[in-house]
């Protein structure tokens, strides 16, 4: 594909490729999706996360879990549920009309397969880049009695080149989530995200996303952990000092209105991992 200029469009910064020391995947997206599937089968055992999981990734996990301070990575489960409970708490409750939930670089998180299970009613769509699809569905079924549930679907394209309103055939959604998607991009990238985002979005849907924090304490303790993961995907995610300055891209992309709240507000909001680490902000964008 090409730009206006009929320069060939570049892939998204998780979907371009980089060496590879330690057999997690040709892209940082792919690594960084393959460190927290493993973390994820760590930390959170089951049928579903140890074969969402490589063995590689699970050695990663378990090297980070050696060298992590007590409670940084509580950040793993805080953000899987966190996402769950804000996603629930946006879509009215008995409601009876259709209901569509996107999440965008779903990677190899269990959270799509919870989602349609827990609301029937309601259609989960994942996209993430054609070889993750593939080999994320191709994982899954090796779980013996394994079926996926019919109203979840995926769908391959890497959004740094297809814009999402392509993606979802110009039908709008309720939620649309990016889960540790947006700190790869710079600020004003993330207000051109989240106005795509708007344009795929239903009257009163809602964009929920995480930004990276920095706050003294958080970058102590999660110094050594970000260290060991810049080096495996060979990428550098980004966070902000002041949520103010998370806050102004989503209003620049003209949401309605902004809630943030911050990791330890989401563990207790959803009596989740405790103690929860102050390194993210979970971002609400209502159209």
């Amino acid at each position: 594909m090409q730009d206006s200029q009929g320069q060939p469009l570049q892939p998204s910064p998780t979907a371009r490729e980089t060496p590879d020391a330690s057999g997690l995947g040709r892209t940082g997206g792919q690594r960084t999706a393959e460190i927290f599937a493993g973390l994820r089968a760590e930390l959170m055992p089951s049928a579903e996360t140890h074969a969402l999981s490589l063995r590689s990734g699970r050695m990663m996990a378990k090297l980070m879990m050696r060298v992590a301070r007590p409670k940084i990575l509580n950040f793993v489960p805080i953000r899987l549920g966190g996402f769950t409970g804000l996603i629930q708490q946006s879509i009215p409750q008995n409601t009876t009309s259709d209901i569509t939930i996107v999440e965008m670089g779903a990677g190899f998180s269990p959270r799509g397969l919870h989602l349609a299970r827990l609301m029937p009613h309601a259609l989960v769509i994942e996209i993430d880049l054609p070889d993750v699809i593939e080999e994320k569905q191709k994982r899954l079924s090796q779980i013996a009695g394994f079926t996926p549930p019919s109203n979840l679907l995926w769908r391959s394209a890497d959004l740094g080149i297809t814009p999402l309103a392509e993606v979802l055939e110009g039908e709008p959604a309720d939620v649309v989530t990016a889960e540790g998607l947006l700190p790869y991009f710079p600020l004003d990238e993330i207000t051109n995200i989240g106005k795509s985002v708007r344009a795929s979005l239903k009257p009163n849907g809602k964009f929920i996303a995480d930004i990276g924090y920095t706050t003294p304490q958080g970058a102590q303790q999660a110094g050594q952990i970000m260290k060991m993961f810049s080096r495996q995907t060979r990428t550098n995610p980004g966070s902000v000092t002041d949520p103010e300055i998370a806050r102004q891209a989503f209003v620049d992309a003209e949401f309605s209105q902004v809630q943030m709240y911050s990791m330890p507000e989401v563990a207790e909001m959803y009596s989740l991992l405790q103690p929860a680490p102050d390194v993210l902000l979970f971002m609400v964008g209502h159209k």
